[in-house]
């Protein structure tokens, strides 16, 4: 993952710059913690690295989950990046790219009945959760009932992601 992160545009991470990202990695490698002081003068984490997996905590509102989805060879892997905004009520937005970071259709990769607020990868499981809300959807009233969370989990099998 750490040479996917190499190659990463820099147009995904405007506020980190390309030496950011390589000093996180060496962090990383060197078992020390991948931290930097980014360009809008916060810190910007590089928390997690594996061979398939790399998160990042931007600040404290931002984090960035990348994870690489095998096709069948190394060379055709899927590079499936989960942007996650908010603290309390988080946003998250997902694309797919190429290894060689070419944008790729989401609806080709994700069922077209999810629907999500906020996705999440657990990268020992493989386990992709999208998480829905009603949240934004109830009326204002006073004796309002509890928000109503959907978890779907997706398992990546034969070029896509599946319900499980």
């Amino acid at each position: 993952m750490g040479e996917v992160l190499k190659n990463m545009p820099d147009s995904l991470l405007p506020y980190l710059s390309h030496n950011n990202r390589l000093d996180c990695i060496d962090f990383c490698e060197a078992n020390m913690k991948g931290e930097v002081r980014n360009e809008l003068d916060g810190k910007s984490v590089l928390s997690q690295l594996t061979a398939d997996y790399a998160l990042f905590r931007l600040n404290e509102a931002s984090k960035m989950e990348l994870f690489l989805l095998e096709t069948g060879s190394q060379s055709d892997s899927i590079v499936c990046v989960i942007q996650t905004y908010g603290t309390d009520l988080c946003e998250s937005i997902i694309s797919f790219y190429s290894i060689v970071w070419q944008q790729l259709p989401v609806a080709k990769y994700l069922p077209e009945s999810t629907k999500a607020l906020a996705a999440h990868y657990d990268a020992e499981l493989k386990v992709l959760t999208l998480e829905s809300s009603n949240y934004l959807e109830r009326p204002a009233l006073e004796e309002q009932h509890e928000a109503v969370k959907v978890l779907i989990k997706l398992k990546w099998k034969d070029g896509t992601f599946n319900k499980i």
